[in-house]
């Protein structure tokens, strides 16, 4: 386990580590960049999916202007230059991120991921986590 995320994929894709855990779009940014040494491998067990959002405060002075920024966001151009330049796949299905990548329904996903009830577990995960991957 180490201090930034950074270091995993950037140590991986040098040598420095066999194997690392990351977010997929850390991972496919050296897919991308036509890195033979790095590959994506989704676990058999299951993934889980952070999804990103945007919210609209209630109250707020221009609703109807945040509503058709969310359009914007949303749009198929905004959708596929994300993906283009940050990696991050598209909420819209009629974009597609990429032929390295797998769909969504391909990539078995975990039902029941609590981001709070982790955070509460972090220590005792990782514990389970180190003995796991430091016994092989």
């Amino acid at each position: 386990v180490l201090d930034s995320s950074s270091l995993i994929y950037k140590g991986t894709a040098e040598g420095e580590y066999p194997v690392g855990l990351t977010m997929e779009y850390a991972a496919y940014r050296y897919v991308a960049g036509g890195s033979k040494e790095v590959g994506i491998i989704y676990p058999q067990d299951g993934a889980f999916a952070a999804p990103e959002g945007a919210a609209l405060i209630k109250g707020c002075k221009h609703p109807e202007e945040a509503k058709m920024f969310f359009d914007y966001l949303l749009s198929k151009e905004v959708e596929k230059e994300i993906f283009e330049k940050f990696y991050r796949r598209p909420a819209r299905p009629d974009v597609v991120a990429s032929v390295h990548l797998p769909g969504m329904s391909e990539i078995k996903l975990l039902k029941e991921f609590d981001p709070v009830e982790a955070k509460v577990l972090e220590k005792e995960i990782l514990k389970q986590w180190k003995e796991i991957i430091l016994s092989k």
